[in-house]
This record gives structure tokens, sequence and C-alpha cells, in this order.
């Protein structure tokens, strides 16, 4: 599954569809739109299937979701529940 996501003029980021807070289990079923916890700050954001990726004003960059092939950018394999910060080169 995967969510529609908006940016919103605060710099926050509301979804709806697939619930990133719910990525091991795979909860499809997110019913509201709801606000990406730890989504502040927000310049532009990507949706791939299973996982998603922020990039915030200051550059850092923030992931959260399934992690096939280390596509969160952590250095780990780890699907994670709540965004994770990119180790950025």
């Amino acid at each position: 599954g995967m969510a529609t996501c908006a940016l919103r003029p605060d710099q926050t980021v509301t979804c709806w569809g697939y619930d990133f807070e719910e990525p091991i289990t795979g909860d499809t079923t997110a019913p509201d739109p709801y606000a990406l916890t730890g989504a502040t700050n927000v310049a532009t954001f990507g949706v791939g299937t299973g996982h998603m990726c922020l990039v915030h004003v200051d550059g850092t960059a923030s992931c959260i979701g399934r992690n096939f092939w280390g596509t969160l950018g952590d250095g780990t394999m780890d699907d994670s529940q709540t965004l994770v910060n990119v180790i950025l080169p």
C-alpha cells in the first residue's frame, strides 16, 4: 500500500491511505488524514512503496516505514514506525 500526502503551509505533512506509523504490520486502514508525527520544517518529501522520506528546510533528511535494502538511509535494514535520521555523506 501507499499513502497520499500533502505538504502544508506550516511545513508539516498530512497523509491519508497507507499508515506509515504501522509499517511493520502493513496496516493500510488509516481511517482519516493524519499528521505525520515528527514531520516539521519540511521542504519536500517523497513517498515510496511502504516508506517515505522528507527533506527538512535545514538540509537534513528523515525517513519512515519499511526498510527494504536500506531504503530509510539510517545504516540499518530495520523497519521504523517513527521518522529516523538519514545518514548523509
